[in-house]
C-alpha cells in the first residue's frame, strides 16, 4: 500500500514566501547564476524561499547579484558563503541546513516549507513551473505522492566569458505516468530541475551521501522513492541545459568534467548496492542474477531487431532515391519532347491555314500532354 504524506499546503496561497524551498548551488558562475536569478524570479507564483549555497566561489558576483534582484527577492533569499570548496554534495546538505533551520525558526508563523526543489544555478525553469507542480501535489488523488516531475526539453549552448549561446533544443523523449523505481535503478534518466518534492519526504530521507563524488542526485532520489511514489505531470515546464565543446571550464556539466567520471562511478555505486543486499538477504543475488540475464537476453534482441529496422530503412532509402531519380529523368525527357512539340505548332501556326490530318493529330497530342502535366 502506498504511503500518504501530509499535505502541507492545500493551494497555492501568494502567501508570505514559506510553501517552497528552492535549493541552489553555485561557485563562480555568475554569468549562469544571474539566468537561474531570473529563472526564479519570473516564476508566476511568489511563495517561494531561494536558499543559495556558494561553494567556495568569489562571494562579491553572488552578492552583487542579488542585491541588484533585492526589489524582486523581497527577503526571500537566504546566501550561505563557504570559504573553500566543499563538494556539490556538501553544498545540497548545508542547503537543506539552513532551510530546516529557517522552517523551524518560522513554524508558528508560516507553518514550515511545503515542498522542497533543487535548482542548480545551470538550469532554468518555464515561468509556470511551480504554480503548476504545486497544483498537482495538493489534489487529494495525490496526497499519497512524495513528489512529482514534469516533462523537460533540452537546451544545449555554448558560453564564454560575457554570454550564452544556444545550440539548439529538443523535448525529452519520456512517457512514463509515475516514475519507475526499477527503471531508475540502472541509471539516473531524469535531470533535478524537473522534480518538486514533498518537504516530509526530504526529510526522512536524509542528506545527499558525502561519500559519493558524484551521481548524489540519483542515490539521493532513489531514496525518495523508497519513500513513496513521484507523478508525473506531462507539461515541459523544465529546461535543462548542456553547454557543448569549447565552453570554459568553470562552466561544463559535472556529468562531462573529466574529474567526474560518471560511467565509472555508476558501476561502482550499483556494486555496493549488491554488496550490501548480499550482506542483508544472500538469496536475493541469485533472483537479481536470473532477472539480470533475461534483461541482457532482451537487450540483445532488442538490439538486433533495432539494426534489422536500420537495415530496412537503409535499403528503403535506396530504392526510393534510385526510383525517385528515374521518375525525374523521364520527366524531364517528357517536357523536351512538349516543348519540341510546341515549337512545331508554332511554327505551324506562322503558316497558312492548313487542315491537314497531320496538324489536327498534332493539336491533340498537345492537348493531351498538357492535361497530363496539369494534373501533375
Amino acid at each position: 500500500m502506498a504511503e500518504s504524506f501530509p499535505n502541507q499546503a492545500s493551494a497555492p496561497t501568494d502567501g508570505d514566501g514559506r510553501s517552497v524551498a528552492i535549493l541552489m548551488r553555485t561557485r563562480d558562475r555568475p554569468i549562469l547564476l544571474a539566468r537561474a536569478f531570473a529563472s526564479v524570479l519570473s516564476q508566476r507564483w511568489d511563495d517561494w524561499h531561494l536558499f543559495v549555497v556558494n561553494d567556495g566561489g568569489d562571494p562579491a558576483p553572488v552578492d552583487g547579484l542579488a542585491a541588484r534582484h533585492a526589489t524582486g527577492f523581497l527577503g526571500r533569499i537566504t546566501i550561505l558563503h563557504h570559504a573553500a570548496p566543499l563538494g556539490r554534495q556538501a553544498a545540497a546538505n548545508a542547503a537543506l541546513a539552513q532551510l530546516q533551520v529557517q522552517a523551524l525558526g518560522t513554524a508558528e508563523r508560516s507553518g514550515g516549507f511545503a515542498h522542497v526543489a533543487l535548482h542548480d544555478d545551470d538550469d532554468t525553469w518555464h515561468p509556470d513551473f511551480l504554480r503548476s507542480m504545486t497544483e498537482w501535489l495538493s489534489r487529494p488523488e495525490h496526497h499519497a505522492f512524495a513528489g512529482v516531475l514534469s516533462h523537460w526539453t533540452v537546451v544545449r549552448e555554448q558560453l564564454d566569458r560575457a554570454e550564452v549561446r544556444e545550440i539548439g533544443r529538443a523535448p525529452a523523449v519520456f512517457d512514463m505516468k509515475v516514475l519507475a523505481l526499477d527503471a531508475m535503478l540502472g541509471r539516473n534518466r531524469v535531470p533535478s530541475i524537473a522534480f518538486l518534492f514533498r518537504s516530509e519526504a526530504v526529510r526522512r530521507a536524509g542528506r545527499f551521501d558525502l561519500a559519493l563524488p558524484v551521481l548524489e542526485d540519483w542515490d539521493f532520489l532513489l531514496r525518495l522513492l523508497a519513500l513513496g511514489d513521484i507523478g508525473v505531470l506531462p507539461r515541459r515546464l523544465g529546461f535543462y541545459h548542456l553547454r557543448e565543446p569549447g565552453t570554459l571550464a568553470a562552466y561544463v556539466n559535472s556529468a562531462d568534467d573529466d574529474a567526474s567520471p560518471h560511467d565509472a562511478q555508476y558501476v561502482r555505486y550499483r556494486n555496493n548496492q549488491l554488496r550490501a543486499l548480499r550482506d542483508a538477504d544472500p538469496g536475493a543475488l541469485a533472483v537479481i542474477g536470473t532477472l539480470g540475464s533475461r534483461a541482457e537476453a532482451y537487450h540483445e534482441q532488442a538490439e538486433l531487431q533495432h539494426g534489422r529496422i536500420l537495415a530496412n530503412l537503409d535499403r528503403n532509402g535506396l530504392w526510393g532515391h534510385a526510383r525517385h531519380e528515374d521518375l525525374q529523368h523521364r520527366l524531364v525527357r517528357v517536357e523536351e519532347t512538349l516543348g519540341r512539340l510546341e515549337a512545331a505548332l508554332s511554327a505551324l501556326a506562322s503558316r497558312p491555314p492548313e487542315r491537314s490530318l497531320f496538324e489536327r493529330a498534332l493539336r491533340r497530342v498537345l492537348a493531351r500532354w498538357r492535361r497530363i502535366r496539369a494534373r501533375g
